[in-house]
Order: structure tokens, then sequence, then C-alpha cells
């Protein structure tokens, strides 16, 4: 467990900052194209708590259904644009006459949307590798003065190499697909960086750009810690662990279970909930009850959705991850997020102690809501995107990728990872991995994929 060094004492960042960096200019924020665990609709929260104008269209509906307050003032192009992108999704594909009009409707319908926000808005939010039509607005509106900002969340520029979401055993790419996959996303890395103003990314999966980034972290994730949950935690003779996997395999989830069952085994009583594929609404009512939420078991970030949902409540939040100690040393100058943060190979321990200790848990989940309510509040956030915007963000927010060597990657047990790694550089040589601007972290790579690195051997 690293929790000694993982939490720093707040001060530099606090609501009352939100109130400090707000510019003496009302902007105009057009969100988009694609919700991420609530992220953007809280971003918007924000803008407009702070007094601007944010619009936010959600073009790529997902199953997990983010609540988020109806917006009548939404233009009809937008709200056109958002029931034609339902539609499409809804359409099943062997449906294929029905899906290809609706498909057709849907990017049609993009085209007064994106009319409507050159015309009333400052500035361009983009999330998630997702534009309006396939990042080729992007020459006009730098020739029309917007402001771009593209922020991506883990594995929209991840190398598949280093993705356990991509190189999961069930979705079954070969080696050959999984290198034309990583150029692909190096061609669309490249493309934003082209044209956007701000790159918004995870120092530790930022392999494939190639110019500076403001740390994701440093930014935060707009969160507005939920009222009312400080009375003491309900007793109840056994230990309640909620673990919430988008995709199980890469959050690690059959390690988790293996742990919860040896805790069991040492004579604990031990309630485990796993949520898989509910909305959103279900998974916030299973974290309200629980004692303990765990995140996932190799993360290359401290504090994902589901355990800043986890902290909102004042939960304690467990993640495991081998990128624990360059996360600490990439956000030196940036508050860590007070988890209990461990590597793969210590989940027993940690879960352990977490487990027997309850004044523990409530300390950890005390500071986890505190940290979001001084650092991660909807208006700090909101606040630091106005100085993306408007060109005043301090250098201390930034990262240069070429100056990071992290290679472990994000939903891959490590040996896995380097069998991966081992067979792109034997199909494709090491022009394969597409980091030739980085010959450090193409030499960590290398020596991670011949067994050199500490644990990777087969």
């Amino acid at each position: 467990m690293r929790a000694d060094r993982t939490h720093r004492e707040p001060g530099r960042a606090s609501r009352a900052t939100a109130e400090r960096l707000m510019p003496e200019r009302r902007l105009r924020f057009f969100l988009g194209v694609a919700e991420i665990g609530g992220y953007y609709r809280d971003l918007q929260r924000g803008l407009e708590e702070l007094g601007h104008d944010a619009v936010f269209v959600d073009l790529h509906p997902q199953v997990y259904r983010y609540a988020g307050r109806q917006e009548p003032k939404r233009p009809g192009a937008a709200r056109f644009a958002a029931w034609a992108a339902r539609r499409d999704v809804a359409t099943p594909r062997n449906r294929a006459l029905r899906k290809t009009a609706w498909r057709l409707t849907s990017r049609s319908a993009r085209v007064p949307l994106f009319l409507w926000a050159i015309a009333t808005r400052d500035v361009f939010v983009y999330s998630f590798a997702t534009s309006f039509f396939g990042f080729r607005e992007l020459p006009l509106l730098r020739l029309l003065g917007k402001r771009t900002i593209f922020v991506f969340h883990g594995s929209d520029s991840r190398p598949p190499y280093l993705d356990g979401s991509d190189m999961a055993l069930d979705r079954g790419l070969t080696t050959e697909q999984c290198i034309a996959l990583v150029r692909r996303k190096k061609d669309t890395v490249r493309t934003i960086e082209r044209h956007a103003d701000v790159i918004v990314s995870n120092p530790l999966s930022s392999q494939l750009h190639e110019r500076p980034v403001a740390s994701f972290l440093a930014i935060g994730i707009p969160r507005r810690a939920a009222a009312g949950n400080d009375s003491p935690a309900e007793v109840r003779e056994a230990v309640r662990i909620v673990h919430s996997p988008t995709h199980p395999e890469a959050k690690g989830t059959p390690a988790i279970r293996a742990a919860v069952e040896r805790l069991r085994g040492l004579g604990l009583a031990v309630d485990y909930v796993e949520v898989t594929g509910r909305p959103n609404a279900d998974v916030l009512a299973e974290l309200a009850r629980c004692d303990i939420a765990v995140d996932q078991l190799y993360s290359d970030t401290p504090l994902a959705g589901f355990a800043a949902e986890a902290a909102s409540l004042g939960k304690p939040v467990l993640v495991g991850g081998y990128g624990r100690d360059a996360m600490i040393d990439a956000l030196a100058e940036t508050p860590f997020p007070p988890v209990c943060f461990c590597k793969p190979e210590e989940l027993d321990q940690a879960l352990e102690g977490l487990a027997r200790d309850a004044l523990a848990r409530t300390s950890l989940g005390t500071q986890a809501k505190r940290f979001l309510e001084e650092h991660w509040d909807c208006r700090v956030v909101a606040a630091r995107f106005v100085r993306l915007a408007d060109g005043t963000a301090p250098p201390s927010w930034f990262h240069d990728p070429r100056e990071e060597l992290y290679a472990e990657g994000a939903g891959l047990e490590r040996g896995h990872l380097a069998r991966i790694v081992r067979a792109v550089v034997a199909e494709g040589g090491r022009e394969a991995l597409c980091v030739g601007d980085k010959p450090a972290l193409e030499r960590r790579l290398l020596e991670l994929a011949e067994g050199a690195v500490s644990g990777a051997a087969d």
C-alpha cells in the first residue's frame, strides 16, 4: 500500500480557485461529441456555474445512461442530431436497410448542428478522439479563430499493444490486426495534434503523442461530491466490496474475485457485489451501500471514472497498477488523489488491510471526498478549462510525452503484455511500435519484450 505517499494535503487548489480564475469575458463552449462516464455532463455544469455558456451534445449514446439534466435551451439542430444518433445506435445491424437510413440521417444531421456551432461557439472541447466529420472540420475551425481542446481518456490514444481492452482474448485481435490498429491510432493522434490548440491526456497513456499534453489529472475529472454522506457507515457483519468492470478481463476481475475468496478463506465475512452492463444509476446505488470500492488491477491512472464516483460518495477506493510510482513522479506538482494504490502483486495484502480496518476505510473515504471538493469540483475543473481556452494555463499543467518511460500500459498482466509486444516486434519490427520519436521508451519496450524488465518474462 502507498497511502502515505499518494496523498498530499490540499492547499493550492480549492473552490476559491474557480472564482479567481474566471475570465473577464463570458466564453461560449461546445462540448461533444461523445460522453465518457459523465465527464462532459459535469463539465458543462461547472462552466455554467462559472457564468459561461456551455452546450453538450452526445452523438455516440452508450448503454450506461449517465443521468443528465434536460436542456430545453439546446437548439433544434442539437436535439435532432442527438435523437438521430440514438435511433442509429438503437437500430440492429441485421436490419440493414433501416440501419443504413438511420446512419445517413444521423450523419446528415451533424451538418446543421455544426453550422450552428461555428456561428455561436468560441471554444470546441472534443471528447475521446471524436469529431463532427472525421476531423475534416478542424482546419476550418482554426481559420475561423475558434479554440479547440481535445480530451483523451486513455484507450483512445494508448497503443493497443499496451491496452487490455484492445488485446483482450475475447476480442481475438491477431498481431497483424494489432499493428494496423496501432497505426490507425497514431494517424488519428497525429491529425488531431496538427490542428488542436490544446491536448489533454494522461501522461502514462500518451505514448503515441508527439507534443506536450495538459495532464489529465492536473486538469481533473469534474465531479460534485455527494451532500450529506458524512454519517457513520451502516453497521453490518460483512464487509461489502463493490467492483464494476466495463471489461472484466482488462480490469483484472478474475484476480479480484480470487482475492475476495482468499479473504473469505481467512475467516473474514465479505459481501462481494459485481455490477456489469447496468445503468450508471445502479452503479451509484451499489456504491452508496458499499464499504470498499475496488476499481481495477492494471490501471495507469489512480482515480478513473468509477473510482471518482466512489470518492464523491466518501467511499475508500482500492486500485492496482504497475504505474503507481510513475504516476507519483508524473504528478509531482499536482495533488495526488487519496486512494489505496497497490501493485498487482500486492492486491491481497491491500484488500485485507482495508477489510480489517474500518477506521482506515472511513479516513480514506473522507480524504477522497475532500479531495474532490477541493480539487475536482465541477467549478474548479471548469475553471481550468477556461484557462486552457484563453491560453493562460501554467506550464506545470503540461507534460512532455518524450520524457515518459512508462511501458506497462493498462489492463494487461505484465507477462501477457510482454508477449504481445514481442509478437508485434517480430511481425512488424520496432517501427510497428510507432514510438520511434521516443528512443528511450522504445528501448524500454524492447527490454520488456525480451524479459529484461523485472517480472516481464514468461
